[in-house]
């Protein structure tokens, strides 16, 4: 896969469909400046090569395991619309299930919280999330639980709270 990093153009169009989106989201609901300086190690690069040379279909549905491989990416999850795979870069690349259209990003809150529920599915991508500041007060929408609470039981496997990215601390206090 090659980087597309100047955008798709008809002199390099992006491959396999993907289109980059914006590095950080727009101003607005839910956007957070102080996570503009968040970045991956270089170690996170090789976690997660070995990953996808050994067993990254952990609890993988045959379509994520079909594009996982496709995309050369670690599957994540699904959430109401899209698969989410993590690249060994860092990139999140998220690929509706319907039309099965992609995008891939490296905005940080975004990548964030995939990164939050891809440890869940893989312990070795624990100690890349973010740690929380000794002083930080618990997120007000999950009361510092890092996950939303369904009424009628949790409908996707991507259920962490989209007002801290699943972290369950404010990230204002970062």
């Amino acid at each position: 896969m090659t980087d597309n990093s100047d955008g798709p153009s008809p002199q390099n169009p992006a491959p396999l469909g993907i289109h980059k989106a914006p590095d950080e989201p727009s101003a607005g609901i839910g956007h957070l400046n102080h996570l503009a300086m968040f970045a991956l190690p270089p170690e996170f690069a090789d976690v997660v090569r070995n990953l996808l040379t050994k067993d990254f279909v952990r609890d993988a549905s045959p379509k994520e395991v079909e594009l996982a491989r496709r995309l050369g990416a670690l599957p994540i999850g699904i959430d109401l619309g899209s698969y989410i795979f993590l690249t060994a870069e860092g990139d999140c690349i998220l690929v509706d299930t319907w039309p099965n259209a992609v995008e891939r990003t490296k905005a940080a809150r975004i990548v964030v919280a995939a990164l939050v529920h891809a440890a869940t599915r893989y312990p070795e991508l624990k100690t890349f999330v973010p740690r929380r500041p000794v002083d930080a007060r618990n997120c007000f929408a999950c009361d510092g639980t890092g996950e939303l609470d369904y009424p009628l039981g949790r409908p996707v496997s991507m259920d962490k709270c989209i007002n801290c990215c699943g972290l369950g601390w404010d990230l204002s206090d970062a």
